[in-house]
């Protein structure tokens, strides 16, 4: 892939500046976050009350104990969602934007990496809440509904999750269109949205193919991890007493190698995704000359007026 041997360095550096950064970002952001909450509930249950040398604890302590616990559960869960989702539209708008710019626009930058995750977080993060309301939601629904009617059986709920799972690879590849038409064109949200669906009605096949693609490429991976692991585990088996230092030597190896993969990895597939998207999906569904002033009119993407009303947001 000539893209790879002339932008590769640049976009896989700025990969790992940018996954270092953001990384930390989100790290601080929730321990800030954590802290805040845990003394509040600190603050507000005087845990210094439970007098842990009595064998006959005072009950009603611990309940109300036990009630602080499930609050802080209830407020910590959507709170990590909500930190999960924010890292997320960092990254993607990141990586999108900055394989957008050595697709489309033949540059590439150590920089661009962090600038596009950061110009564009807000609409990658409103993007991403209109997929989950599109998309993801329905999923779950879905999902619930096999558990429900698999009986307990776990057997029957694989067997039914598998070729729904299957089915819902064009859909989040579709997703993945939007996202960069999103950028690319500076559409809204909602036209976005639409884009990214019609790459799923006008060209079902190939945007199937490229999830394909990617789940193969994925699957590789994850063979060579549990190839790893597996070593690892022989490694470890050959010592009638293994030594707990070294298993989690090996597990801090595997993790490493994870985090070193990562950002390289990440940035090959965005590179097949969106290369495919520009020379074969999206000639096919929008016409051969993509540009502003080109637009076919059986194309429902209106960049132009999309672009115009972007200040408006």
């Amino acid at each position: 892939m000539d893209i790879l041997k002339k932008h590769g360095s640049k976009l896989i550096a700025g990969s790992y500046l940018g996954f270092l950064t953001f990384g930390v970002l989100t790290l601080i952001v929730s321990l800030i976050l954590f802290g805040i909450l845990g003394t509040i509930f600190y603050q507000a249950f005087d845990i210094s009350q439970l007098d842990f040398s009595n064998s006959n604890p005072d009950m009603e302590t611990i309940y109300k104990l036990a009630d602080s616990i499930g609050y802080a559960v209830i407020i910590m869960i959507p709170l990590m969602i909500l930190i999960y989702f924010a890292s997320m539209a960092l990254l993607t708008a990141g990586m999108t934007g900055a394989v957008n710019d050595a697709v489309y626009h033949d540059r590439s930058s150590v920089s661009g990496f962090l600038t596009h995750g950061f110009k564009k977080f807000w609409k990658v993060t409103k993007l991403f809440l209109a997929y989950l309301i599109v998309l993801y939601i329905p999923i779950i629904l879905v999902e619930i509904f096999i558990s429900a009617i698999s009986n307990h059986s776990p057997a029957l709920e694989i067997l039914l999750l598998i070729p729904f799972y299957i089915v819902t690879i064009p859909f989040h590849i579709s997703m993945a269109h939007g996202t960069i038409l999103c950028l690319q064109k500076d559409l809204r949200v909602w036209a976005a949205v639409k884009a990214g669906f019609q790459t799923l009605t006008r060209a079902f096949g190939q945007t199937f193919l490229s999830g394909i693609l990617l789940l193969v490429l994925s699957i590789a991976l994850m063979i060579g991890f549990g190839i790893l692991f597996v070593l690892g585990s022989v490694m470890i088996g050959t010592s009638s007493e293994p030594n707990p230092l070294f298993i989690v030597m090996m597990g801090l190896v595997i993790g490493v190698i994870a985090l070193i993969i990562s950002p390289p990895v990440s940035i090959i597939y965005q590179l097949i995704l969106t290369k495919r998207f520009k020379e074969i999906i999206e000639p096919r569904v929008f016409g051969y000359d993509s540009t502003t002033e080109q637009q076919g009119s059986d194309s429902d993407v209106d960049p132009n007026s999309d672009v115009e009303q972007s200040d408006e947001k």
